[in-house]
This record gives structure tokens, C-alpha cells and sequence, in this order.
């Protein structure tokens, strides 16, 4: 791989990815070995121009400000996470959380005795409903259905 070689400050200004009024200013800086007036005939190699751009001006501001920006957006993240966090645990020393097990128990044992209250429906109408009117059949089964339900739209501590 043959390496590209540098002979004026056009083709300086790309490699370092700058304008040419920046490579102009390097050239006047005492410490810029590559020839005052001129550039060397053999030229310069890109990395050699790269390698003292480092050593002395350091990264580029681009590079620097992109390091920054992901810096601070990650501490911003950061930030966001840790507000979340001391949110929730003022809501739980607060009491407004309710532990998940005992949110998926009470549910359970409302399912369950609505279910069991469903079931005893029919043996407990079985007999009343004998020799009634349909309307008056229909009003009572409603009413105990209703009745049988309501375990599932009460609240946990009217229970």
C-alpha cells in the first residue's frame, strides 16, 4: 500500500480534514517541521502531517466537541434515570405503590368468589322460580346475577 503523499496546502487542508486558511497558520507556528516557504519535493505523508497535528495542536475541536456531546447526553440520561428512580421511591414511601402480589391476589379471590356465587345461582332459584310469570323470572335472575357479581366492581376494602 503505497502511502499518499502531501505537496501543498490544498491537499494539506484535506488530509486534516481543515480549511487551507488553518494549514496556513500551522506553516507560521515555530514548531512546524515541514519547511517554512515551501513544502518538501518529496513531500509530506498524511500521516506524518496527522501524527504532528496531534503532538501539537491536539484532537480536533469536531472530535472534541462529539466526545462532549456524548458525554453530556449521556450524563443526561443519567440524570433522567436518577429522577425516575427517586420518583417511584417517594411513591413508595408515600404508600401510593401497591406490591404487585397483593394486587394479583385480591384479583383472584374476587374472580373466585364471583364464580362460586355465580354457581350457586341455579340450586338457589331453582325453587323460587317455579310458578312465576316470565317477566318476574327474568327480574330475579337478574338480580341474583347482579348480585353474584358485585364481589368483581367493589373496591378491595369494602370487602
Amino acid at each position: 500500500m503505497s502511502q499518499r503523499r502531501i505537496y501543498n496546502n490544498v491537499q494539506a487542508a484535506k488530509a486534516l480534514n481543515c480549511s487551507e486558511m488553518m494549514i496556513r497558520k500551522y506553516r507560521k507556528r515555530c514548531d512546524w517541521p515541514f519547511g517554512r516557504r515551501r513544502w518538501p519535493t518529496e513531500g509530506v505523508s498524511v500521516e506524518q502531517l496527522r501524527t504532528w497535528k496531534l503532538k501539537a495542536i491536539g484532537p480536533s475541536s469536531k472530535t472534541e466537541n462529539a466526545k462532549l456531546e456524548v458525554e453530556r447526553r449521556a450524563r443526561l440520561k443519567l440524570l433522567r434515570e436518577r429522577a425516575k428512580l427517586l420518583q417511584l421511591e417517594r411513591m413508595i414511601r408515600e404508600g401510593q405503590l401497591i406490591p404487585l402480589a397483593e394486587v394479583e391476589a385480591d384479583a383472584v379471590r374476587r374472580i373466585y368468589a364471583a364464580k362460586s356465587a355465580l354457581a350457586d345461582v341455579g340450586p338457589r332459584l331453582a325453587c323460587e322460580l317455579v310458578g312465576l310469570q316470565p317477566p318476574e323470572i327474568e327480574r330475579k335472575i337478574t338480580e341474583a346475577i347482579s348480585e353474584a357479581l358485585r364481589p368483581l366492581s367493589e373496591p378491595a376494602d369494602r370487602q
